[in-house]
């Protein structure tokens, strides 16, 4: 659907919630996703040849805030 998905543990249960769906910036699937180092921003790479970049707001919220084109 090409979207990102970040997900948490839901408690003592073992179990997980879906916390945030990051949407809008892929026009085909993501192929691939890192975190950095300090976990604040999320790279997703899509096979529509362009990678964008996450900032983590809080609480499961976060903002794209670059979309780089033309990788392979």
């Amino acid at each position: 659907d090409h979207s990102v998905r970040l997900w948490a543990q839901a408690g003592a249960g073992g179990g997980w919630r879906c916390t945030a769906v990051l949407d809008g910036a892929h026009q085909r699937t993501v192929r691939a996703v890192a975190w950095s180092a300090d976990g604040r921003l999320l790279a997703a790479g899509s096979f529509d040849g362009s990678t964008s970049v996450w900032a983590v707001t809080g609480a499961g919220a976060a903002e794209c805030v670059a979309t780089l084109e033309g990788h392979e």
